[in-house]
Formats: structure tokens, C-alpha cells, sequence
């Protein structure tokens, strides 16, 4: 299922969120460390936010049609759909990577005709040696942007929960640029939270609500 997030958007750890007019109105935002705009085609070219997120901290665009600001601004983008997933083992230990000196977890773009959750496990697979995993539950979307070579992608990533019957050695795909690939228990997630991306530590959120 292809399943589309309007909310928040992240350029590296900083996010830009799209909210209703409604909603800003019942409650406004009085935070001088955020950028608040009307008008996100014109205001928040790629350009433009990235001189913007050197002052502030986050972007906020107010919208009367949410989903109609969205796409007017997302079509400045290439837009590109990911895949990928924690994977835990019965221990609870999950499996996370590390890459371009940050922890992350396994994922890659989805291939034409492949569904979300194939892609997952493949890429699962591919980065770190887990074979067998099987899909729990999806967990959630999220969004980034940066730039490839002097092109903006908006990238689409969805989340699923794999569990696997046992820890088995991990071999890192150095030719993607990991560099570590371990089990990681929950004392070791929240160190390694320290220095994970932005999207990573909203992923284990949603997971540590499941587990709930």
C-alpha cells in the first residue's frame, strides 16, 4: 500500500511541518526559533530553507489545504520511495547500522514493481546479512530531503517491524558506505539515539509505543 505523509518533512535534523490554518489558529506558534510562512512555493524554495535552517531550527507552513501546499511544494523535488525496518530478535536486541559517522537502520529504494514490505526485507538482507526476516507490522512513514550532485530528492521512506527466531552474525555492506552492523539492546539504542538521524529516533518511537 502506498501510504503518503503530509506533516513533517526533514532537512538533516530540522523539520518542516505543514499544519492547517485551523490548527495554527487554536494554536499559534510563539517559538522565535521557528520560521513560520504562508506561502511554501514561494518562500521555501530548496534555496531558500536552506538559508533558513541556518537561523532557525524548524519551518512551520501554515495551510488552509494542507495536502494541496504539500504537493505544490514537493513538486519542486524528485521524489523518490524507500523501504526498510528494525528487525529484533527475541532477545529484544534490534539490529541498527552505522554510516557517514551516524547510526541508522537498514533501508533502500524501491524497486519498479516491488512492494514496500519486499523491499524492506531485501534491503535488510543486502545491508546487514539478516536472512529470514519476517514482517510484524507496519511501524510508519517518514520524509527527508537533501541534495544528490546539485538535484533536491524528497524521499519517502516506509517502516515496517521484522522479527527474526535468532541473532545471527551481521556483515555490513561497506559498498554502501556501513561501516558497523550489530544487535543492539535497549540500553545500547539509547546511546547510539545520541547520534542517529532525526527520521531514525522518530522510527523508534513508534516501535517503543508497539512494544507497549
Amino acid at each position: 500500500m502506498h501510504r503518503k505523509s503530509y506533516q513533517t518533512i526533514y532537512f538533516g535534523d530540522k523539520p518542516l511541518r505543514f499544519v492547517s490554518a485551523s490548527d495554527y489558529a487554536s494554536e499559534p506558534c510563539t517559538d522565535t526559533k521557528t520560521y513560520v510562512c504562508r506561502d511554501a512555493i514561494h518562500e521555501l524554495s530548496p534555496a531558500n530553507i536552506v538559508k533558513i535552517f541556518a537561523t532557525y531550527n524548524a519551518v512551520l507552513c501554515i495551510a488552509d489545504d494542507v495536502r494541496a501546499a504539500f504537493d505544490g511544494w514537493a513538486s519542486q523535488f524528485k521524489f523518490v520511495r524507500a523501504s526498510g525496518g528494525i528487525v529484533v530478535a527475541p532477545s529484544g536486541e534490534a539490529v541498527m547500522i552505522r554510516r557517514s559517522g551516524r547510526w541508522d537502520l537498514p533501508k533502500g529504494h524501491i524497486e519498479t514493481g516491488e512492494s514496500e514490505e519486499a523491499c524492506a526485507v531485501r534491503e535488510i538482507e543486502e545491508e546487514t546479512g539478516v536472512r529470514g526476516a519476517e514482517i510484524e507490522t507496519f511501524l510508519c512513514n517518514t520524509m527527508h530531503a537533501y541534495n544528490v550532485y546539485g538535484e533536491w530528492e524528497l524521499k519517502q521512506t516506509a517502516w515496517f517491524l521484522l522479527t527474526v527466531t535468532a541473532t545471527t552474525p551481521l556483515t555490513p555492506q561497506r559498498s554502501e558506505g556501513i561501516v558497523q552492523a550489530e544487535w543492539c539492546d535497549e540500553r545500547l539504542r539509547r546511546k547510539n539515539m545520541q547520534t542517529a538521524y532525526a527520521t531514525i529516533r522518530q522510527v523508534f518511537a513508534c516501535y517503543e509505543q508497539i512494544k507497549r
